[in-house]
Parts: C-alpha cells; structure tokens; sequence
C-alpha cells in the first residue's frame, strides 16, 4: 500500500512534464496557408510557388489546384513571403507575423507581367514603289512588269498578274484574263496606256469585253503601270471597278540590243538602242508571233 502511494505522485509528475514540454511545443510552432488569386480576374493560380525570404533554411511551398498553399509547423516569428509564377510579376509580401494559438490565413493578388519591347517604326515606303499617279492613293498599287512572271500563272499578261491581289479575282474561266474587282463586272475595268483610254488590249475578246485569252501588249515593251481597284481619282470618271494605267518604257539610249524569246504566247523579237549619239533619244521595237498562228502553220 505505501508503494503505491509513491508511485501516484511520481506518475502525475510525469504526466504534467508531457502536457507541458506538448503545450510549448505547441506555442512555438502554427500554421500559415492561404489563397494565390490574378489581381485581375480574381481566379485562382494553380502551382504557383511560394517561399519564406531570409529564413535559415529557406521553406518552400507550391499551391495546389485550387491555389491554395500551406506551411505546416512554422516556427512562430515574422516573416516575408516571396510568390512567383510564370507570366506574372513576382509578389513581396513582408512582415507576415506567425503568432501562436491562432492559424495564419492569407491571401495573395499577383499581376500579369507585361514585357516592354522596343518600338515599332513604320516607314515610307520607297520611291520605287510610289504610285505613278500621285493622286491615286487608296486601293492603287504600283506594278513592275518585269516581275509579272514571278506570279502564279501569271503568263507575263499583266491581267493575270492582278489576279493575284486581294478583291480581285478571274470572271470564272481560266482561259481569259478578265478581272473582276470586289464583285463589279468585269467591263467595269478601264484600260490606259501613256494617260489615253484605249479598248480593250486583248485578243479573242467578248464584244464590248474588258479582257479576252492573250494580251495584245508584250511586257518586253512595258515600263511599271498602276493598278487600282477602287478609290479612284475624278480623272478615271470612265471606270466602274478599277482601271488598269499602263507605260511604255523608253529604249536604251545608250547603246543597241536585240532579244528573242519563245513562251507560252509566242516567239518574240525586240531591239532597242540610241537614235542619235547627241541626244538621248532612243526607239524601241517588238515583234511577236503567236503560238496559235505556229500550231496553224504546222497544221498545214
């Protein structure tokens, strides 16, 4: 009976060292959580990550799907919390206090992160390229024959290299290289060549077409023309659709040339050069032979 009234009291003082040393424990360690949110749409940003800045060791964390982030068992004390995520600006929150015997719930509004690029300059184009008709601005485009055999199935006909172009498209049949432009018909097109009016530059034409099978005009003989397809000045009152302003180019004035070539419209032969050594005058000649009239000729 005495022995166990000995160990009574030795077994109650065991039990109060426990409870005590668990209660400080407890005192000195809580738990700090919150909420990753967009500062503009308020949704929530899923494995974001989060640390405690200038701790030793650092601690770390990583928000779930939900956003929401947890640091279990801090020590008590103050703290600054750092959050970064990708695409966003990265978050200081300083002086967090941890205090015992009360959870730390926070929330955190991160930013959007937007990168300044350098600046964009937006220059005349040049003169090269410049309209011939300095009044036709909108919907005008300056066109380099020369280049016309660069462009899809353009045959060096200027007709088909327009067809290329946005608001312009055949009249339906691949055979003739009438335009039409944004809808209008294609008779609505006018055709100048050096500032004239003419009719229609083209073979096997419609009556009263604007545009037939083979182009009359060599682009051997063309200098760069404008195109338009709408927007036009009151000088091209005789157009409905657009118009179509040809050039002659000047021949060399400096020395003579000869060229022949053979393609898809024909065998063409041209020659240029200087009309006299004290001026600068020149001439320019061009001949072709149709690729219908060789076929003819072989027939018979």
């Amino acid at each position: 009976m005495k022995a166990q009234s000995t160990l009574k009291p030795l077994f109650i003082l065991v039990m109060f060292v426990v409870t005590f040393c668990t209660a400080q424990f407890s005192f000195s360690q809580q738990t700090l959580r919150g909420t990753i949110f967009d500062e503009d749409s308020k949704s929530r940003l899923a494995f974001a990550s989060v640390y405690t800045k200038d701790s030793q060791p650092l601690i770390g964390a990583t928000s779930d799907e939900k956003g929401n982030f947890s640091f279990p068992n801090l020590p008590i004390g103050k703290y600054t919390l750092v959050f970064s995520y990708t695409g966003y600006e990265q978050l200081v929150l300083p002086d967090i206090r941890v205090e015992s015997g009360k959870e730390k719930i926070i929330s955190a509004f991160m930013k959007e992160s937007f990168e300044a690029l350098d600046e964009i300059v937006i220059k005349r184009a040049p003169s090269k390229t410049k309209n011939i008709n300095e009044l036709s601005i909108v919907s005008t485009r300056r066109l380099s024959i020369k280049e016309s055999s660069k462009y899809a199935a353009s045959l060096a006909d200027p007709a088909r290299q327009a067809q290329n172009f946005a608001g312009v498209v055949n009249a339906g049949d691949d055979i003739f290289n009438d335009i039409v432009i944004r809808g209008n018909s294609p008779r609505g097109l006018l055709w100048r060549l050096d500032g004239i009016e003419i009719v229609n530059p083209n073979h096997f034409a419609s009556a009263g077409g604007s545009g037939g099978a083979v182009s009359m005009l060599s682009s051997n003989v063309l200098s760069d023309s404008d195109f338009s397809s709408g927007a036009f000045s009151a000088e091209y009152g005789n157009a409905l659709s657009g118009f179509f302003d040809l050039q002659f180019r000047k021949g060399n004035n400096q020395k003579h040339e000869k060229n022949a070539s053979a393609g898809f419209l024909g065998l063409e032969f041209a020659a240029e050069g200087l009309l006299s050594k004290n001026s600068e005058s020149s001439y320019l000649l061009n001949y072709r032979y149709s690729t219908l009239g060789l076929l003819n000729a072989i027939g018979h």
